[in-house]
């Protein structure tokens, strides 16, 4: 059999065979040697492997491979579970397919890393791993589409995310309001310190609060109890507190999370370390897959707080984990003297879409977005030494795949030593990726101005107009 050559653009959408329900690559792996043992040896396992994957319209059998691994990854991790409606989720189509045209005549096409984009490369198949420019000098079902807003909720698939939505407004869901009375209530009783009212009110609606997972209303009164005890300790918080496990809390699973950084933003030290005194465990691992430590590094904005986790874990060994928590040793394994990235560095990249800081990984980055990932990472936690020892192999300062950069996020997270540092190397507080993008300095105004007792936003914003201008 003679396979004709794979195109070096996306295949046609026409007669491609859909996607499995549950992609399986043991289960393609299997194909592919029955495949081959059907032809009594005629083909290579290889040859079965690539006719295989341009069934789906891949390319070839590593994005099939890679494209499965990451699926199992985000299953593992579980939907969103913030259902949209059936209308929402239509219109999310709707504005994909005009998005799509509208920049089919652009020309180049403006940087997206996280974006749709990168949504397209990571999600429909004849798309895996292609450039914007190939991408959008296609077309674009409606299907497709559909694909797309499904997996960026992490659903199998359109149908999965249609029927949650459709079930989102079960008999429960719509109970809910009438909590409403006493979930007010239970604030108040939080509020005031009263103890044995909070407990009652507890006791009276405790389906809606044993779950920390989201659709249970009072679970939101379980989160402002453990905020109170990392945030204000005392014999009267220590005793609201204690009723949780009273009523049959899962107080355990509450803090695990809660130390994930998605329920208090911006962590502080005092609140992780309130955090793990009460008993949270720094070595729990999340279903998605990634470490708890993984999710300081990108979600806390706080080097401190992450060192707390950090000396009490092994943190695994990936690049944008070393550079995270300053490890300079370990993060230049991972680069060569022109600060070029091994294939190491690709193997455990962070995941936007699992790691809930919004947007998708591009699959086959380049090597600067490789190591931008990193650059970020320690920018954020603030880590000059791994940021200086990445610009001394020859990263710019400036560079970006998407509309911001390092000064951007360290000017929107106030980090005034961060600051200080990339503006000490160069980094322009005027540059814009995109003409209609802001600024550095736009930024660093409008904080100035929103957030005037705040010494942080005022020091840096000193810092930028000490810089002058273009």
């Amino acid at each position: 059999m003679t396979l004709s050559p794979v195109p070096s653009g996306p295949l046609s959408s026409d007669d491609l065979r859909p996607l499995p329900s549950r992609p399986n690559l043991e289960f393609e792996k299997k194909r592919a040697k029955k495949f081959v043992k059907e032809r009594n040896g005629a083909i290579k396992l290889a040859e079965a492997q690539l006719l295989i994957a341009r069934e789906y319209g891949f390319a070839s059998w590593r994005k099939l491979s890679a494209y499965y691994t990451t699926w199992q990854m985000h299953e593992r991790a579980g939907t969103e579970g913030t259902p949209q409606s059936l209308i929402d989720l239509d219109r999310s189509v709707k504005q994909l397919l005009a998005e799509f045209a509208a920049r089919q005549g652009l020309d180049p096409q403006p940087l997206d890393a996280m974006g749709n984009g990168a949504a397209l490369a990571a999600y429909v198949p004849r798309f895996y791993g292609l450039s914007d420019k190939e991408i959008f000098a296609s077309t674009l079902s409606e299907s497709e589409a559909q694909l797309v807003v499904a997996r960026r909720s992490r659903f199998t698939d359109w149908k999965a995310a249609t029927d949650f939505a459709a079930s989102s407004r079960d008999p429960r869901q719509q109970q809910a309001q009438h909590i409403s009375p006493a979930l007010g209530a239970a604030q108040q009783a939080v509020r005031d310190g009263k103890r044995d009212e909070l407990e009652h009110l507890l006791r009276e609606n405790a389906e809606w609060l044993l779950s920390p997972q989201p659709g249970a209303p009072m679970r939101g009164i379980v989160w402002d109890v453990i905020r109170l005890a990392t945030r204000a300790p005392g014999d009267r918080t220590l005793a609201l507190y204690q009723v949780l496990a009273t009523v049959g809390v899962n107080v355990q699973e509450y803090l695990n999370i809660a130390l994930l950084g998605s329920v208090i933003p911006k962590m502080s030290v005092q609140e992780i370390q309130g955090l793990l005194e009460l008993g949270a465990d720094p070595n729990w691992k999340p279903r998605n897959g990634f470490t708890l430590l993984e999710h300081a590094i990108i979600r806390y904005g706080n080097g401190e707080a992450v060192d707390l986790i950090a000396k009490r874990v092994t943190a695994k060994k990936a690049f944008w984990v070393a550079a995270g928590i300053g490890d300079v040793k370990t993060m230049l394994q991972f680069v060569n003297k022109q600060c070029v990235p091994n294939e190491a560095a690709r193997q455990d990249r962070p995941d936007a879409g699992i790691l809930g800081t919004g947007g998708t990984v591009r699959p086959d980055a380049s090597d600067l977005e490789v190591v931008w990932e990193a650059f970020m990472m320690a920018a954020l936690n603030g880590r000059l030494n791994t940021m200086q020892a990445l610009l001394d192999r020859g990263f710019p300062i400036n560079y970006t795949p998407v509309w911001y950069n390092a000064l951007h996020v360290s000017v929107s997270y106030r980090l005034v030593p961060v600051v200080e540092f990339l503006l000490a190397n160069g980094a322009d507080p005027d540059f814009k990726a995109w003409p209609d993008q802001q600024s550095p300095r736009d930024l660093s105004r409008t904080q100035q101005q929103h957030l005037s007792t705040d010494a942080s936003a005022q020091r840096v914003h000193a810092l930028i107009l000490s810089m002058g201008k273009k």
